[in-house]
């Protein structure tokens, strides 16, 4: 019980997200402008699907983003996360529509990792090979108690 009151914050870098070396300036040169979104010739991650969390058994917000990266691959990108501890939390991509999510470990669900942290930015790579079109929301999951903390419906981009 005494984890619904600790903390953990998290600050990872976006998927495709590439950290400046330390000590860089500023280039004298402007930079290219960026490819439009959607575009073939876009070089970083591309929005897929994007809802915002809600509360389920335990006060739950931030924004959830489902992106396709240049590699093929896809990323959640969880950001402005704020939620409780628990101590057995999961994220999972879930099937089931965000009216049905509270029953989340009943049906198809595929677990990206534990949550890692309950305030900031969070990125979890989805395993290669997996067709994220058939999943409805994400899920932040108490495995040990069988209750989802929050939710997000992705809403195709």
């Amino acid at each position: 019980p005494w984890r619904l009151w600790t903390t953990t914050v998290a600050a990872e870098a976006a998927p495709g997200a590439v950290p400046a070396p330390a000590g860089a300036t500023t280039a004298a040169e402007p930079a290219p402008a960026p490819a439009a979104p959607g575009s073939p010739s876009a070089a970083g991650p591309q929005v897929v699907a994007a809802g915002d969390l809600v509360s389920l058994a335990h006060e739950t917000s931030g924004r959830v983003t489902l992106v396709a990266l240049p590699d093929g691959g896809h990323a959640v990108r969880i950001e402005d996360l704020a939620t409780s501890d628990g101590p057995d939390l999961r994220v999972w991509l879930s099937a089931k529509a965000l009216a049905d999510v509270e029953d989340a470990g009943e049906g198809r669900w595929l677990e990206l990792g534990p949550l890692r942290g309950t305030r900031g930015a969070l990125t979890y790579p989805v395993p290669a090979g997996t067709d994220v079109s058939q999943f409805a929301s994400l899920v932040i999951w108490c495995k040990r108690f069988s209750v989802g903390f929050g939710a997000a419906p992705l809403t195709a981009a």
